[in-house]
């Protein structure tokens, strides 16, 4: 059975770190290529929104019993 806490709890984490990257796309571009630590922050914040959706996904298939994709091809 889903865990709609479990779920909900990844989705805050999608959209905090979702709100930073927002932050960060307001900087002028120019001023965010010469910055290592925004392009190293946008970078951690991509990644970590990226994982709380296959968080979810993996949770999902677990909950309803599914198998695990062998690939991502249709």
């Amino acid at each position: 059975m889903v865990d709609p806490d479990r779920v909900e709890q990844q989705i805050q984490l999608i959209r905090r770190y979702t709100g930073y990257l927002e932050d960060i796309a307001k900087r002028p571009l120019s001023e965010f290529l010469v910055d290592p630590h925004a392009i190293g922050s946008a970078r951690y914040y991509l990644q970590t929104a990226i994982e709380s959706c296959i968080n979810i996904a993996n949770h999902i298939i677990a909950s309803e019993g599914l198998r695990a994709p062998k690939d991502f091809v249709r």
